[in-house]
């Protein structure tokens, strides 16, 4: 096999499973709903971290970025498989879709 073919194959399978990835994240995400979450940004006395945003999660997907207690931010508990696979599409999706809401009067 050529140079040409195996990159005309390699391209086909990119944009298949490319197309493959994006597709089933839409779908989850279509099943998904916002969830309360403690950013780790607003504290209780500089200790307990409140609930003061509602995040996008969708459908079986367990990722979240917060604010640790020393300022660096972590992944809440590790991810779960499918939050370890979407993790790029969530953060894209809040970013520009299902932006993330601020809970109550946090001033």
């Amino acid at each position: 096999m050529n140079d040409a073919k195996k990159k005309r194959r390699m391209l086909k399978w990119f944009v298949g499973l490319s197309l493959l990835y994006v597709s089933s994240y839409i779908v989850v995400s279509l099943c998904g709903r916002y969830q309360p979450s403690m950013t780790g940004e607003s504290r209780w006395l500089g200790g307990l971290a409140l609930m003061d945003r509602e995040k996008w999660a969708p459908y079986g997907v367990t990722f979240e970025i917060y604010k640790g207690p020393s300022g660096s931010r972590k992944v809440r508990g590790g991810a779960n498989l499918l939050g370890a696979i979407y993790s790029p599409a969530v953060l894209v999706d809040r970013a520009l879709w299902h932006r993330t809401h601020t809970i109550g009067n946090m001033s």
